[in-house]
């Protein structure tokens, strides 16, 4: 897989030359190879350091795992209206204005979103999407946004402010409990 995924990044940018240039749009021969090399071979390192025991990163990472939506969501709702609340984002936009320190800025502040989501995990607080069928309507199912608190896996959940996802002008939303 390593040699394949070295061929693609080779032979990307090798036809950089003939597509003037890597670009993401319009799509060129070469982006495609180069993008599919370099994401290959990150899955690979990925995958080795996954292997190692007692890693504190497979801990973080696999807390944010168990709660994807929360993932998706941690750093907007989250993460960075605390960090612009306490004028940490401006200093953090100051001292990484240089293309190499902002791809470490934006590693740590996932590596941080993460770790919020695996605490979130910890303590059983998930966000799900659930699809639940309706009675009599169009479309016949709905698609649930909700947060969850788990007191034990796979027991009760506690559901707040379910909002569905419905044909235009039948909006719905209900609360309780989910056994």
């Amino acid at each position: 897989v390593f040699g394949i995924a070295a061929l693609f990044l080779l032979w990307g940018l090798l036809m950089d030359p003939l597509d003037n240039g890597i670009k993401k749009v319009p799509c060129t021969i070469s982006y495609c190879f180069v993008s599919f090399g370099i994401s290959a071979l990150l899955l690979i390192a990925l995958n080795f350091v996954a292997q190692i025991k007692a890693n504190p990163l497979q801990r973080i990472f696999a807390g944010a795992g168990t709660n994807p939506l929360m993932s998706y969501v941690a750093y907007y709702i989250l993460l960075l209206p605390i960090l612009k609340l306490t004028g940490i984002m401006t200093w953090l936009q100051e001292i990484t204005a240089s293309p190499l320190a902002g791809v470490a800025r934006a590693a740590l502040l996932v590596l941080i979103s993460m770790w919020i989501v695996s605490l979130f995990s910890r303590k059983r607080i998930f966000w799900r999407a659930r699809a639940l069928q309706r009675e009599k309507r169009p479309f016949g199912i709905s698609i649930v946004s909700s947060l969850a608190f788990a007191s034990k896996p796979r027991t009760r959940s506690v559901w707040i402010g379910i909002t569905t996802l419905s044909p235009p002008g039948r909006s719905t939303s209900r609360q309780g409990l989910e056994g």
